[in-house]
């Protein structure tokens, strides 16, 4: 149900699961709401284990910084692991990320590194290494394209493309 991911890219870390009542911490219940207003318990009988937790986990999200890749690595976050977002062009949006994440105590931080080209990837690597060692989650959320008629599209818009949206990943 798309309830359950409420609040993912706000800047807020408001649960989004209920803990039973009383003294002890159980594992989180996560609830969706039906269309009329009813909850619903969608982890019933995992109760002996928190299957989603990302506490303590580190995490590495290529392009981490705008749209859903902000989203998750602010998510991750908030969740308790330890993330790393990279991010290529836009450094107002990376400071504003890390800014953000400082003020909320959040164990997230920038890193610069273009992945479309090997030299990029090993900079990625060298900054994720240290910190990072071994990553316990990865997530490829960069993407771009050009917005132009088909006519006006050239070899290099295509190499530019196809280098981050494929051709990374596998780099």
């Amino acid at each position: 149900p798309s309830s359950l991911f409420q609040g993912i890219g706000t800047r807020s870390c408001r649960p989004i699961s209920k803990h039973s009542r009383g003294g002890a911490r159980t594992t989180p219940r996560l609830w969706a709401a039906n269309s009329d207003g009813t909850l619903e318990m969608l982890n019933r009988g995992l109760e002996s284990a928190d299957v989603f937790s990302v506490e303590g986990k580190r995490a590495l999200v290529v392009g981490g910084t705008r749209g859903i890749g902000r989203a998750i690595a602010w998510r991750l976050a908030c969740g308790g692991a330890r993330v790393a977002a990279n991010y290529v062009r836009d450094e107002a949006a990376a400071k504003a990320l890390a800014r953000e994440a400082g003020e909320s105590n959040l164990t997230l931080e920038t890193v610069r590194a273009d992945v479309t080209s090997v030299k990029g990837i090993e900079t990625l690597c060298d900054a994720v290494a240290d910190r990072w060692n071994p990553l316990s989650i990865l997530v490829f959320a960069a993407a771009t394209g050009v917005h132009r008629p088909f006519g006006e599209l050239t070899l290099r818009h295509y190499d530019w493309t196809f280098g981050l949206n494929i051709r990374a990943f596998f780099d």
